[in-house]
Formats: C-alpha cells, structure tokens, sequence
C-alpha cells in the first residue's frame, strides 16, 4: 500500500495478572489468591482479613492496572517499614527507562514493592 507505514505491535505484558496476584499476597496479605474462570472476565478473587480478622472472599483490586490502583502501596510499604527500599526500587526501574521515579506506571510501582520486599521477579 502506498502512504501506509507499519504497525508497531502493541506490548502487552502477560504477566499483569500474576504481577497483581503477587502484590495483593505478597504485599497486601490476601490468601488464596486465583483466577476465577467462572466469573466475567476471569477476574482475581482472595480471601482478605476483615477488621475482626475473619478471612472473607473478596474480588482482588487491580492494584498493577491503572492510575488509581497503586495508591495504596506507599502506605503499606511505610507500614512494612520498607518505604526507603521501595523507593530506591521504583527510581531504579524508572532510570532504567530514562523516566524520573515520579512518572513511574503502575506495574512499575508493583514491580518495585515486590523487589523492596526482596522477592524476585523477572
């Protein structure tokens, strides 16, 4: 085709769902964490510790997907006392992609909470 250029292939990443399925076990203490194929979408369920400290099952957040997911995991790395470990984290995956640690995406930040936590991912 004439004035046509090539597309570039869009990167998706295969793991999002795993990577959120570690934060919310790893980070966010959630049990149980899986895919429920049955529900629409196939989303995450766990079982999370209410405030009388009973187990209920609950559809996990997306805490690696969008702007609004992250918001919680500064105050829990703060509350693990890994908040100067995670940011460390986070401004190295960032540098790495010539960002400052400010513009970091989601998965980023996910990223970085489960190396502040010295658990390793690819």
């Amino acid at each position: 085709m004439i004035g046509s250029m090539p597309r570039k292939k869009a990167r998706k990443s295969p793991a999002a769902p795993d990577l959120n399925a570690l934060v919310a076990g790893n980070v966010f203490g959630w049990k149980d964490v899986g895919r429920d194929d049955s529900a629409k979408g196939g989303a995450l369920w766990g079982r999370q510790a209410d405030k009388l400290g009973r187990w209920r099952r609950k559809k996990v957040p997306d805490y690696c997907g969008g702007a609004a997911g992250p918001g919680g995991i500064e105050e829990r790395m703060k509350r693990l006392a890994r908040l100067e470990r995670y940011f460390k984290e986070l401004s190295e995956i960032a540098k790495a992609r010539g960002l400052p640690a400010q513009w970091a995406s989601a998965e980023q930040k996910c990223r970085a909470a489960l190396k502040a936590l010295d658990l390793k991912i690819e």
